[in-house]
């Protein structure tokens, strides 16, 4: 039984991973910040029923200060977690390929760190979001190119329902 739940959880975390891999990040208009006043997220995902859109926060080179082009993301996003107590997050810090290993990890830590500041100070209980560094080893780019740097250097933002894993234990 205990194998049968890792390996779920396992699956699940791949799942979620892949959705993110596969997620681009959106400049905020009025049309996204209107369907966030109504409970669909910018990709017309209804967040009032458990479907969360979660999106990717990008960083400049050797930055862990977030962009204000993400803001209003990380605040929809602050707003469906105040309403919905029984998700959590777990927040994931990635960094280029440039630089050492020890430097990118904290790098990377210190960007999932700032994202969690974020949602801490637009009323997210810190109870409810982890936060972990992956450095440079899960690269979505491997092409050296400045537009892959670019998409390496993130914070992915992954969530789970705790209601919904303490029903299939």
């Amino acid at each position: 039984m205990r194998s049968f739940r890792k390996l779920t959880t396992q699956l699940s975390a791949l799942f979620l991973l892949f959705f993110l891999w596969n997620c681009t990040t959106t400049n905020s208009t009025d049309a996204d910040q209107n369907s966030a006043a109504n409970g669909t997220g910018s990709d017309g995902s209804d967040l009032s029923n458990g479907a969360l859109h979660i999106e990717k926060v990008l960083f400049g080179f050797d930055e862990q200060t977030i962009s204000p082009e993400f803001y209003p993301e990380l605040e929809q996003l602050a707003d469906f977690m105040k309403k919905n107590p029984e998700t959590s997050l777990r927040i994931a810090g990635h960094c280029d390929e440039r630089g050492t290993v020890e430097y990118n990890l904290a790098l990377g830590q210190r960007r999932a760190d700032e994202v969690k500041r974020f949602l801490i100070n637009h009323g997210v209980d810190s109870a409810r979001l982890s936060t972990h560094s992956y450095g440079k080893e899960m690269l979505v780019d491997t092409s050296s190119t400045e537009q892959g740097h670019s998409l390496n250097r993130r914070a992915e933002l992954v969530s789970s329902n705790t209601a919904q894993e303490n029903s299939s234990l």
